[in-house]
C-alpha cells in the first residue's frame, strides 16, 4: 500500500467517524442511562424485599400461662414401647440397648 492510499483511508475513517459519531455517542449516553435506571430499580426492589423488623411484644403482654399438654405415666410407657418397636423393626440395635439402658424399668422379664 502506497503512502497516498493510507492517507485515503485515514480521511475517509476521520469523516465517517465524524459522520457517525452523533448516533454512536447518543447510543451510548442512552444505554448508559438505561442501566444506571435498570440499577436502581434492581436496587428499590432488593430494598423492598427485605423484611422490616417486627416490633417486639413487651413482655408483660405475652401470656405464660399457656396450657401444656398432661402426660401420664400411661402415656409415656406407651411411646417408650413404640420407639423401642420401631427400633427393632428397623435392626437399630444399639439404640435399642440404650433405650433398655435408660428405662430399665420398663423391660418385660420375658425379654
Amino acid at each position: 500500500m502506497s503512502i497516498f492510499q493510507i492517507v485515503v483511508l485515514v480521511g475517509i475513517a476521520l469523516l465517517s467517524l465524524k459522520e457517525f459519531w452523533g448516533p454512536v455517542s447518543t447510543w451510548l449516553t442512552n444505554y448508559a442511562a438505561e442501566a444506571k435506571v435498570a440499577a436502581q430499580v434492581k436496587r428499590d426492589a432488593y430494598v423492598a424485599s427485605v423484611p422490616t423488623p417486627t416490633a417486639q411484644v413487651p413482655l408483660n403482654e405475652v401470656d405464660v400461662n399457656v396450657q401444656k399438654p398432661e402426660l401420664s405415666l400411661s402415656v409415656i410407657v406407651g411411646k417408650w414401647e413404640e420407639l423401642r418397636t420401631m427400633c427393632r423393626e428397623y435392626n437399630l440395635n444399639e439404640a435399642e440397648e440404650q433405650l433398655d439402658k435408660v428405662f430399665p424399668l420398663l423391660l418385660d422379664d420375658k425379654e
